[in-house]
């Protein structure tokens, strides 16, 4: 498959750890007005402030994130920039960690209907405190990742950006209208030990 192309588009991959495993999160951010290094610098220090200030909330205190990709979907133009974080930005929710492979969803949504319109983000290493025996979120948590998201689309529909839903098959994409917080926890097999990252 070719690579994907579209001269709006970044991948911004923002790289945390757990002990030995790397936990990553990915999404898009367009720019109809273009990108240059500078506004992909901008862009990464947008996303360090959310972290610091709002997602690291969510997240259990054995997770630290040192790093910040943001890459362009141009060939012709493969701009990168990389964001270390030194020190690294530490989690804070209290409570021991459930297993690496428990999630919790925050579902981004651009007005339409369909998977292909649908984005989401994992919230690795969430307290035990905000899971309920029955494997629900704790209506608590939920409202904090409601913030925490929309903090999210606040930070980057700034001027001509904002997130967005990549379609890799068209090479298109759709702008992020909202959010949905699922309260049933997720698991992802590839975050338990030996399984990938």
């Amino acid at each position: 498959m070719a690579p994907p192309f579209n001269v709006d588009v970044v991948r911004v991959t923002i790289f945390g750890t757990r002990d030995t495993r790397q936990m990553l999160n990915t999404f898009h951010v367009s720019n109809p007005g273009g990108w240059t290094l500078s506004s992909m610098a901008t862009l990464a220090n947008d996303v360090q402030t959310w972290i610091s200030a709002s997602y690291k909330t969510l997240v259990s205190t054995p997770v630290t994130w040192y790093l910040i990709s943001v890459r362009l979907y141009n060939p012709s133009n493969p701009l990168a920039y990389d964001l270390s974080i030194s020190p690294p930005i530490a989690a804070t929710q209290a409570g021991p960690a459930e297993s690496a492979n428990v999630t919790a969803t925050l579902s981004l949504r651009t007005g339409l209907a369909g998977r292909r319109y649908r984005g989401r983000l994992y919230v690795a290493a969430i307290s035990e405190n905000h899971v309920a025996q029955n494997d629900l979120l704790t209506s608590a948590y939920v409202v904090l990742a409601g913030t925490v998201t929309q903090a999210l689309l606040t930070a980057m529909n700034v001027g001509t950006r904002a997130l967005t839903i990549f379609h890799k098959a068209t090479n298109t994409y759709t702008n992020v209208t909202g959010y949905a917080i699922e309260n049933i926890v997720d698991s992802q097999r590839r975050r338990l030990p030996g399984r990938g990252r």
